[in-house]
């Protein structure tokens, strides 16, 4: 059996007290990772947002996790306005956060 080259990736679960679009998290999220980890950094996140019930999904590379964790911490105003990014749950599938 061949082993593919697909990325292993991690889904975390979000809480915010802020209402913004999919396409505004991916971008808030962006940049901030951006000026930590430079754009090589941001090459090897694999970014991907997902707004579902009211529950943002983060997605990324299973070896970036740790530093879109501390990212996500790192955001405390948006537009002069308080804001948080709480890390509730990480996991390998999205179903999971739907239990």
């Amino acid at each position: 059996m061949k082993k593919t080259l697909k990325p292993k990736t991690r889904h975390l679960l979000i809480e915010t007290n802020s209402k913004f679009t999919e396409k505004e998290y991916f971008d808030i999220i962006r940049n901030q990772y951006i000026q930590f980890y430079g754009i090589m950094g941001l090459s090897h996140l694999n970014l991907k947002t997902s707004l579902t019930n009211k529950k943002l999904i983060v997605s990324c590379n299973h070896t970036e996790k740790e530093k879109l964790i501390f990212t996500l911490a790192t955001i405390n105003k948006i537009n002069n306005a308080p804001v948080y990014f709480r890390t509730k749950k990480v996991s390998g599938t999205i179903n999971s956060f739907f239990d």
